[in-house]
Formats: structure tokens, C-alpha cells, sequence
């Protein structure tokens, strides 16, 4: 590797930058109209909440308590059966979240070396990574933007573009 080739770490942030990208842009996409349906499976809003959700529990400092949004809704985690009506998180909760979560993500992120990425912590009653954490995460949030984007197309909306490192 030559000295001018970027740090690991650099290299999977970059990757794991552009996937929240693209799930920040889900969030504008979506018209009103869709956010709360259910079009063959559970509305934007839970997609989006499951993603952040699961991103900030993975992404974090585990050695401090996982922290709940004022707005939590359990059932919304499983995006599993009907929610109540008026549940939906709304737009700016979620941007809200969103930014939380991102600023969570960096803080954590920034503290990691390319020796430290491959030191296993416990969490969930196994061994990882933060490696496997963050690879994980990735694949985790492009899973949810591929599904988002297909209920976009179908609701009418312009599905969000792909963002990709120096692309």
C-alpha cells in the first residue's frame, strides 16, 4: 500500500456516508401522502425509524446506555402488524432523528483507527467488530433504502438516486 492510499477507516466511512445519504434523501422523497401508508408493508416512517433505530443501537459506544427518542414506538422496531392511527412519527421527529443519529454514528465513528476497527466488543450476547458493526450497517441501511425506493416509485414519488464515493 502506498503512503498515499487513504486509512481503512476512511475508505468504510466513505461507503457508509453515502448510504446515509441516500436514507436522509428517503425522508424529503416521500410525499405526505405515502408517509403513513401501507403499501404491501409497513409506511415510510417505520422503515425509516427501524433504520436509524438499529443504526445508533450498532454504531455507538457501547460501554455508555442506548437512548430511546422521545417518540419511541416499540412495535415500530419489528415493523410487524397494524400501528394505531395518529402513531406515525412525523417528518421533522424523524429529520430530527436522523441528524441525532448521524452526529451519534460520527462521534463514534471518528474514534476508531485502522487497528481498532478489528477489536471484538461484546454486544447482543456475541463477539463483533467494528467492522462487521459498520459492514453490517451498511448492508442494513441499503436493504431498507432498495425497499423505500420501491414503495416511492409506487406511491407516485421519484424514488431517491444512488450516491456512491466520488461518483
Amino acid at each position: 500500500m502506498s503512503s498515499s492510499a487513504p486509512d481503512f477507516v476512511v475508505s468504510l466511512r466513505r461507503q457508509l456516508d453515502s448510504c446515509i445519504a441516500m436514507l436522509g434523501s428517503c425522508i424529503d422523497a416521500c410525499s405526505d401522502a405515502l408517509w403513513d401508508a401501507r403499501p404491501g408493508g409497513p409506511p415510510v416512517w417505520e422503515q425509516l425509524y427501524h433504520t436509524l433505530f438499529w443504526l445508533d443501537a450498532w454504531l455507538r459506544d457501547w460501554s455508555t446506555p442506548l437512548e430511546y427518542p422521545p417518540f419511541h414506538v416499540k412495535e415500530a422496531l419489528d415493523m410487524q402488524g397494524e400501528l394505531a392511527a395518529g402513531t406515525a412519527i412525523s417528518r421533522p421527529e424523524m429529520r430530527q432523528y436522523f441528524d441525532k443519529v448521524v452526529a451519534d454514528c460520527e462521534s463514534y465513528l471518528s474514534t476508531l483507527t485502522s487497528e481498532s476497527v478489528l477489536e471484538p466488543r461484546e454486544a447482543f450476547g456475541k463477539q463483533w467488530t467494528p467492522l462487521d458493526r459498520t459492514l453490517g450497517q451498511i448492508r442494513h441501511i441499503q436493504h431498507h433504502v432498495g425497499y423505500l425506493n420501491a414503495a416511492l416509485r409506487a406511491g407516485g414519488c421519484t424514488p431517491v438516486p444512488w450516491v456512491g464515493f466520488q461518483e
